[in-house]
């Protein structure tokens, strides 16, 4: 009866006699007859109480009209962030999924034009990041498309991130927020990723530990703070520079014996950097490394800079 009701445009007639109804089905009906007459206050608001419970049959066809709403009263950005949440979730209907890159898309197109003095790096529709990540070399629009892919359902890039991950003139740092992105988002496909170096590796995103979490980048951090612990400004440093020389080869990882090895030269090269002047020898001797080899991993922290 409700739906014949609703089918006839009586929604009046309907949201009375469903009134008391508190079963899912009532819930997205209510939603449905708001949003027909227009009321997008009554639909944003039993929406967002609706929408608590996840698990529901209807959860999709609730929040697609909660964000029609929030279109429909200009509430662009409020629309924009939950567009994004729920872009980046792994698994969304396929015609929602539609709905919502469509959406997406429009309100983006709408705010570059609202606002000329906005930065048109600023902000890239779904299009615009495939083409700027096949194409682009500048570091700094680059980065701002792969932060945004952080907000996007990620599978729908995977051609271009393939493609970018394979591309060895492409920023490795750039390759490792792509990597946690994919990670975030339990992509649990083989990838092969080309260096700097030339080197191939193959990797499975989801196997991937984090990078912060990394136990090689907590260690050599570790060794570094025991030896500048009271310089904070140099620790602080340091610990940039680690962590540039860690995003520059991760996946990679080192082993043991090469942790002080790194510390030592991240620590060398930030007195460098700081003008500081520091025989290497003893720089050796404070982390307790042979000298040789301490030169050949400074070279290799200071050539993280041209990456």
């Amino acid at each position: 009866m409700i739906d014949k009701l609703i089918e006839n445009e009586e929604y009046e007639k309907a949201l009375d006699l469903l009134k008391n109804d508190t079963s899912e089905i009532a819930g997205l009906q209510k939603v449905i007859c708001y949003f027909s007459l227009k009321k997008h206050e009554k639909v944003i608001n039993l929406a967002r109480v609706l929408l608590q419970n996840e698990t529901s049959n209807y959860y999709y066809d609730i929040l697609s009209l909660y964000i029609a709403s929030l279109v429909e009263i200009e509430e662009d950005e409020a629309a924009i962030k939950l567009l994004e949440e729920e872009l980046s979730m792994p698994y969304i209907p396929g015609e929602f999924e539609n709905i919502f890159n469509d959406t997406y898309n429009r309100l983006i197109k709408k705010h570059k034009q609202a606002n000329k003095n906005y930065s048109p790096y600023d902000l890239y529709n779904d299009d615009e990041i495939k083409s700027l990540l096949e194409n682009n070399e500048k570091e700094e629009i680059l980065l701002l498309c792969v932060n945004q892919l952080q907000k996007r359902n990620i599978r729908n890039f995977l051609l271009e991130i393939k493609s970018f991950l394979k591309n060895s003139e492409k920023p490795n740092f750039l390759k490792t927020i792509i990597l946690e992105s994919l990670n975030e988002q339990n992509i649990e496909e083989e990838l092969d990723i080309i260096n700097k170096d030339g080197m191939t590796i193959s990797v499975i995103p989801t196997e991937l530990t984090p990078l912060f979490e990394r136990e090689s980048l907590i260690e050599v951090n570790n060794i570094i703070e025991a030896k500048v612990e009271n310089d904070i400004s140099l620790l602080e440093y340091c610990f940039n520079i680690s962590t540039s020389y860690f995003a520059s080869i991760y996946p990679i990882d080192l082993s043991k014996d090469e942790y002080s090895y790194v510390a030592a030269s991240v620590y060398y090269y930030a007195l460098t950097l700081s003008n500081i002047e520091k025989p290497i020898e003893e720089v050796a001797n404070l982390f307790d490394v042979k000298k040789e080899f301490l030169s050949v991993y400074y070279d290799t922290i200071c050539n993280v800079n041209e990456y």
